[in-house]
């Protein structure tokens, strides 16, 4: 999108900065790059982002985050071993791995995925990099979005946000 004049601001090291000057690794998707590229889950995400997998444990409930391959030891054994990926939502670290499926459910500002190890700058279990998921901010006009899916075996899904501004009166 820089042929365009956009500019992809991330916030990988903690400030916002263009994504083309940053010196790390990093995969950043907005909210068109998700609907273009029919991103709606975590899963989804693995299948279109070099490099990452992820999947899920104990009926699905648990989502392992792997960058590079390194993964967390004897993650099928022990449910409480801390992940090798950081996740955040919002810049909130997330403790618990059954909380970061959330893309079908937040209207998703930005994903960014930093490659590589991320300790320094946010902390532990960020050894083999970092996921952050931010939302979308609030609008200062009213505007909305729907979207729709219809699958089989009875699928049928519905989605939706609306952001309305506020004002004193």
């Amino acid at each position: 999108d820089e042929a365009a004049g956009n500019e992809i601001v991330v916030t990988a090291r903690l400030r916002e900065e263009n994504v083309q000057t940053v010196p790390i690794a990093i995969v950043a998707l907005s909210p068109e790059d998700l609907t273009n590229r029919n991103i709606a889950s975590l899963a989804d995400l693995s299948n279109s982002t070099p490099g990452v997998a992820i999947t899920t444990i104990s009926g699905g409930t648990l989502t392992n985050i792997y960058i590079r391959g390194q993964a967390p030891a004897n993650t099928a054994g022990d449910l409480h071993v801390e992940a090798n990926v950081g996740g955040f939502i919002d810049d909130i670290y997330q403790t618990s791995r059954n909380t970061l499926d959330i893309l079908s459910v937040l209207d998703v500002g930005q994903v960014q995925i930093a490659k590589g190890p991320q300790s320094a700058l946010f902390g532990r279990s960020t050894f083999a990099g970092a996921m952050s998921i931010s939302t979308r901010r609030p609008s200062t006009r009213f505007e909305g979005n729907v979207q729709a899916t219809v699958g089989v075996d009875q699928d049928y899904r519905l989605r939706g946000s609306v952001s309305v501004p506020i004002s004193e009166t």
